[in-house]
């Protein structure tokens, strides 16, 4: 993964993506964006970064961590 912080992700890579890094779908962090007004589907990933996907998985943005998400929440 780049340097960045959070990566916008083609909706060719999604699926693919959620089956490499074996995304699962975090209640918790579903809660948090769903409270803050969004309507992403969140995945966690293995790894430790967070997915989102936009409905239609239309694209999708990738965060390096659940800090990041959080900061751009404005939950840290």
């Amino acid at each position: 993964m780049s340097d960045k912080k959070v990566v916008i992700v083609q909706n060719k890579h999604i699926a693919l993506g959620i089956e490499k890094y074996q995304g699962k779908v975090d209640e918790h962090l579903q809660a948090l964006v769903t409270s803050a007004g969004y309507e992403y589907k969140t995945y966690l990933f293995n790894d430790g970064r967070v997915l989102l996907v936009l409905p239609h998985e239309i694209s999708a943005l990738l965060y390096a961590s659940k800090e990041v998400l959080y900061a751009k929440l404005q939950l840290d």
